[in-house]
């Protein structure tokens, strides 16, 4: 067992073995340690090598990391979740949900963001910064609790769709930033 699982982490760059006794760390391995994320997340991580990768794909592979294979989905959930489509874009979207989707929703929420640095570290070693910029901007999505494309005056407590519109449409000056804001 403890054979196999070295070749399982050797094979997966998690760690080197030298001489057949002495075990170094590497740098993936050392990531998932830090972050306390499974080996086979880091490896999902790792399969982004595309500069080019869109927001969703980011998404995608946030969600299908293996910290969330213990969140079950009752009986009579499963047409309400394909609806929402994904815990994080009903955060992003602040769609109320209730009951144990919302317990479910914090406990994604909670290690989102932990994943998603440790995303940030195995892209970062792969040298793809427009995707590590997208992925810190993801980051950010989850800590706001918005889209990116979403009005920044919605990070402000009590702050509605409506009350954005009003701000953009005060007479003589277009609100649209906190900065604005505080100017009047």
């Amino acid at each position: 067992l403890v054979e196999n699982t070295l070749t399982d982490l050797e094979a997966s760059k998690y760690v080197a073995i030298e001489d057949d006794m002495d075990l170094s760390p590497l740098n993936l391995g050392m990531i998932a340690s830090y972050y306390y994320i499974s080996y086979t997340t880091i490896e999902r991580f790792s399969s982004l090598s595309n500069p080019k990768t869109k927001m969703n794909n980011l998404l995608e592979i946030l969600s299908s990391a293996s910290e969330y294979a213990q969140i079950p989905i009752r009986p009579g959930e499963e047409e309400l979740i394909r609806t929402f489509n994904q815990p994080p874009e009903t955060h992003f979207s602040r769609y109320t949900v209730k009951g144990n989707l919302a317990a479910d929703q914090r406990e994604v929420l909670l290690s989102a963001s932990r994943l998603l640095q440790a995303m940030v570290d195995v892209i970062s070693s792969s040298r793809l910064l427009s995707l590590a910029l997208l992925t810190m901007e993801v980051i950010q999505m989850v800590t706001q609790g918005m889209w990116e494309r979403d009005s920044m005056l919605l990070q402000l407590p009590h702050f509605t769709e409506e009350l954005v519109k009003r701000c953009q449409d005060y007479p003589g000056k277009n609100i649209e930033t906190v900065f604005d804001l505080v100017e009047i």
